[in-house]
């Protein structure tokens, strides 16, 4: 597995995983905002050049995600062959599964325990 680092911020990093898998993560006990998902989106946009990219985000442990930055990612979506989310802690992971069968997704999208799971998972795409 080649991992390529794109950014690093205070809260998240993001890296490009055997060319085609475009991985965040978001840092244990981060507050996430809109500034951090822009600096995430930023860093798509600049890669993806027209091409569609597997994506990965991790939400490290205890992470959390503010309202403002919930709505800003309602209304501002990219475009990606397919998404993987994972999140450690079980009642997030519940949330985050109930949230994903009731919005309509132009991708599949799928939640996981560790990135093992969603690495094979999104190679498979």
């Amino acid at each position: 597995m080649q991992e390529t680092v794109l950014i690093e911020a205070e809260n998240v990093y993001c890296t490009l995983i055997d060319g085609d898998i475009f991985y965040s993560c978001y840092k244990e006990k981060s507050t996430i905002d809109i500034n951090e998902i822009e600096i995430v989106f930023d860093a798509y946009k600049n890669l993806k050049n027209k091409t569609k990219l597997k994506v990965i985000v991790e939400f490290g442990l205890l992470a959390i995600i503010t309202e403002d930055a919930r709505k800003h990612l309602e209304k501002h979506k990219e475009k990606a062959l397919c998404e993987a989310l994972i999140i450690s802690g079980l009642s997030q992971r519940i949330v985050l599964r109930f949230y994903l069968k009731f919005k309509s997704h132009k991708h599949p999208s799928k939640v996981f325990k560790n990135k093992t799971n969603a690495l094979k998972w999104v190679r498979s795409h």
